[in-house]
């Protein structure tokens, strides 16, 4: 039986080998998406894990704790067997919104999707990136409203491959913002994502165009151009 919560490890080790470079609308800045191998105690909160409190085995209270259980799960010390009986992980997210099923979405489903963490971050210079502001959300669910409390700097925002209807959504961190000058790139984090089908960017600045698309190798410093947008041009 395929052990989901491997997959999830290793396709998020792949991303940690890479940066993901995005050149803006305004030709001004660069923002560098970072998934670095020295990020990977993000692993149990992107995917949710985190909140599966009733299974201490995955539930790590500082960055040492949280890296030596993703080494764990990566190493297959640490299997799907051992968190499938929580009674948390198909605990409806009340404000989650699922459009097929009318309903919310649960932990479980998080990692199903997120699984394919890297393929995800492939595709993302088909997304949108927009500046994030938690103040500006005007997200209506069946004609309620819905506060989104998340603090952060930026979100990516990515259409799923399995439902027209949902979008993936990273929420990224600023690691460089007090030491960044204009004329350097803005280097981000992924520290949440799941995936939803309310509009959670409802209520937000225009997103930037994003224009060229690198992959880039952190070992080699190799540079892979993987998207320019149809009519752009550099020169």
């Amino acid at each position: 039986m395929d052990d989901i919560l491997y997959e999830a490890a290793q396709s998020f080790y792949k991303t940690t080998k890479y940066n993901y470079k995005y050149i803006l609308g305004n030709r001004k800045r660069q923002i560098i998406l970072t998934v670095l191998s020295n990020r990977i105690s993000e692993f149990t909160h992107i995917f949710g894990i985190d909140h599966l409190t009733d299974t201490p085995l995955v539930v790590g209270k500082n960055i040492s704790q949280k890296t030596t259980i993703y080494n764990k799960i990566l190493n297959k010390d640490i299997k799907y067997d051992d968190i499938k009986n929580s009674t948390i992980l198909n605990k409806p997210i009340l404000d989650s919104y699922k459009n097929i099923t009318q309903s919310h979405y649960t932990i479980y489903e998080r990692i199903l999707v997120l699984k394919d963490f890297e393929k995800l971050l492939d595709k993302s210079f088909n997304g949108q990136i927009y500046k994030w502001n938690k103040n500006l959300c005007k997200v209506i669910v069946n004609k309620k409203s819905r506060y989104v409390t998340i603090d952060a700097d930026y979100v990516l925002v990515i259409q799923s491959p399995r439902d027209i209807n949902e979008k993936i959504y990273f929420f990224l961190f600023w690691i460089n913002k007090k030491s960044n000058k204009n004329d350097e790139p803005i280097k981000l984090n992924v520290f949440s994502a799941f995936p939803d089908c309310a509009n959670l960017i409802a209520g937000q600045q225009r997103p930037y165009t994003i224009l060229k698309g690198y992959k880039t190798n952190t070992q080699t410093q190799e540079n892979k151009i993987v998207y320019v947008r149809p009519g752009y041009s550099d020169k």
